[in-house]
């Protein structure tokens, strides 16, 4: 680390300024918790982006209580594809990079660039604060991009009818149903009026809206202090569990007990470990 220059994705750096000591336990240690103890919001806008950037295919099974996720991925993905809210021609997860920072954004055509996140609080995406945060790495890393969209999709809170004994395909129906009735509800900002090439939904923002050079010093900022806690053998513990997070830290066990607990976690063999070039 310190005699070789390494990459940091836009990621990697939002772990390390939140927590120092949870960028070493899934950098450093290569520590990520098995699927089950991932947040489910986070499995479920994974799998959406998977099963429709492959344009085809059917959702993962989920697990125990989760038997209704893989029906609602689908009802939506075919209601994205029957209305063209999205261009079929759209590229999807592009790799880019640049002075050492690396970055995949989920969508990407002619001059936009789009995130789609799977989520139930919407509104938070559409936050300035929190929309820049994210689209500023991206419009730096992609000179051609001058809009970018984030893309909102509202996570059904429908219940099956337990009294009822409703079963998967009449709970689908009633999704279908409910769907067709209040899209904008699942798709805020909808406009089917939009201009072909574009998505039909979410908030548009400018480049020039953000701080590109910011970006250049954060990411340098931010491998001066990765280098740092490497010399120093020291990463603090900041804290952070639950700032900006409805779900705590991953990696918040660990801390609590002081041990690694094999039944959460694996250690995986990661490629992109600081990345050296």
């Amino acid at each position: 680390m310190k005699d070789n220059e390494f990459k940091i994705s836009h990621s990697q750096y939002k772990m390390f300024d939140r927590c120092p000591l949870s960028f070493w336990f899934n950098q450093g240690l290569g520590l990520e918790p098995r699927d089950q103890y991932k947040s489910l919001a986070l499995r479920q806008g994974f799998e959406l982006q998977r099963v429709l950037s492959q344009s085809g295919g059917e959702p993962a099974q989920f697990f125990e209580g989760e038997e209704l996720v893989p029906l609602y991925i689908k009802t939506l993905i075919n209601y994205i594809r029957k209305f063209s809210l999205l261009p079929e021609d759209v590229a999807w997860e592009v790799r880019c990079e640049k002075d050492g920072i690396v970055g995949t954004m989920d969508l990407f055509k002619d001059s936009w660039l789009g995130e789609i996140k799977f989520t139930a609080s919407p509104d938070w995406y559409y936050n300035n604060f929190i929309a820049f945060d994210q689209l500023e790495t991206y419009f730096y890393l992609k000179d051609e991009a001058r809009r970018g969209f984030m893309l909102p999709i509202r996570v059904p809170g429908l219940k099956r009818k337990v009294k009822e004994d409703e079963c998967d395909e009449a709970m689908g129906e009633r999704f279908d149903d409910d769907l067709w009735k209040r899209a904008s509800h699942y798709f805020p900002g909808l406009d089917t009026k939009r201009p072909d090439g574009e998505p039909k939904w979410g908030r548009v923002y400018g480049h020039l809206e953000c701080d590109k050079d910011e970006v250049k010093k954060k990411v340098a900022w931010t491998i001066g202090e990765i280098r740092n806690c490497c010399k120093a053998g020291y990463w603090p513990y900041r804290r952070n569990c639950f700032v900006g997070m409805k779900n705590p830290c991953d990696y918040m066990s660990i801390c609590t007990t002081r041990t690694i607990n094999d039944d959460i976690y694996v250690r995986k063999e990661r490629d992109d470990l600081w990345e050296r070039k």
